[in-house]
């Protein structure tokens, strides 16, 4: 027990965590360069939904909250009758041509391929998505 304690004084002293951090900040200093405020990136979030109207229901205030934080708000979803909504809340839409129902991948390569052009241009820092196949 003596040599477990022994060996945890060691760990916490003051050259020991001197040593620790100095190890570790060029680790921050490295995230910190890759955030988008000191690239100049916008920040950009994508929610991907399968229906306008779930996306209104479900995420409308977690992305009023992303737009006040600063984040560009992008919509990928199919639209039906709520494009106006989700465009009227300054967020951009993308329309995606989603399918429900079915269990086929062939089926489901259109929403892959549409998803994968959106990503491509917008270059999201984060995505959101629920509901892709019911």
């Amino acid at each position: 027990m003596g040599s477990f304690r022994n060996d945890v004084d060691a760990l916490f002293t003051q050259s020991s965590l001197r040593s620790h951090i100095h190890r570790v900040l060029p680790r921050l200093q490295l995230v910190r360069s890759m955030t988008p405020a000191t690239t100049g990136l916008p920040r950009r979030l994508l929610y991907v939904a399968n229906e306008d109207w779930a996306f209104l229901l479900n995420r409308l205030p977690m992305a009023r909250a992303a737009r006040e934080a600063g984040f560009e708000v992008h919509v990928a979803t199919r639209v039906n009758k709520d494009a106006k909504a989700i465009e009227a809340e300054g967020f951009i839409l993308h329309r995606v041509p989603f399918r429900r129902g079915g269990l086929s991948p062939f089926a489901a390569l259109p929403t892959i391929l549409a998803l994968r052009r959106v990503e491509k241009k917008i270059k999201p820092q984060i995505v959101w998505a629920t509901s892709l196949r019911q």
